[in-house]
């Protein structure tokens, strides 16, 4: 049995003296799509940003691929396996290519190595066309795609995306659909994060529910779209 990539035990977060939210036990599976709903206000973001090491990380444990790591290194382990997209991220004044570039040059990618990743990004988001474009002249949906690319392109264990459909048009969403199905047909593990029903996403495997200060998730087996269309039907309904 494949070990999950992290499970956390007793997770929580304060904010003051109250408590935002309490998990005594989270699971991230080695590969899958996972949908995080829930109103705003309820802590998606925060919870987005404590798995990506970027927050407070308030828990008892913590397990990657079945470890146990020591708690003086829990970001650190978190923010090695995984990337976090902002729902508006900032993009560099460069071309949508140099900031594809960006991250591969950080990890020491050089020459015809480096060209040739950032070609194959390009055409695994269908950006070619745009590739020697200013990014910040981009639009709010063709910016959104790129950061996710720019994310994409570094292999993450977990990749984690903040209401990457949020404020686009149907063109763009749709665009932005089919490129997180790439994602789910690819097998990586991806957390996302949406407040309103996606019910054309049939390749999600589970859907988070964060609601009350508590995660439930539904797991669909063999991704079946009419299951996802009524959020009424999973295959089984588990407390995280």
């Amino acid at each position: 049995m494949t070990k999950p990539l992290l499970q956390l035990t007793d997770l929580r977060r304060r904010l003051g003296r109250r408590v935002l939210w309490q998990i005594p036990q989270l699971t991230v599976p080695a590969a899958g799509s996972l949908l995080l709903r829930g109103h705003n206000g309820t802590g998606k973001t925060l919870l987005l940003k404590t798995l990506a090491g970027l927050d407070k990380l308030d828990c008892q444990a913590l397990q990657l691929h079945g470890l146990n790591v020591a708690q003086s290194r829990w970001q650190q382990q978190l923010r090695a396996v995984t990337v976090y997209v902002h729902s508006q991220p900032w993009l560099f004044e460069r071309t949508t290519q140099s900031n594809i570039a960006y991250g591969l040059q950080r990890q020491g990618l050089r020459g015809s190595h480096l060209r040739e990743r950032v070609w194959e990004a390009l055409e695994w988001a269908g950006l070619q066309d745009l590739a020697g474009q200013r990014a910040r002249q981009l639009s709010t949906g063709q910016q959104r795609l790129l950061a996710i690319t720019r994310a994409w392109v570094l292999q993450p264990a977990l990749l984690l995306l903040d209401e990457p459909l949020a404020g686009l048009d149907q063109m763009a969403r749709q665009q932005l659909l089919e490129l997180l199905g790439h994602l789910a047909e690819e097998h990586r593990t991806v957390l996302w994060t949406s407040h309103e029903g996606v019910a054309d996403a049939g390749w999600v495997d589970e859907i988070w529910q964060l609601e009350d200060g508590q995660l439930s998730r539904e797991i669909y087996r063999g991704r079946q779209a009419s299951a996802v269309v009524s959020f009424h039907r999973p295959a089984s309904h588990i407390k995280l």
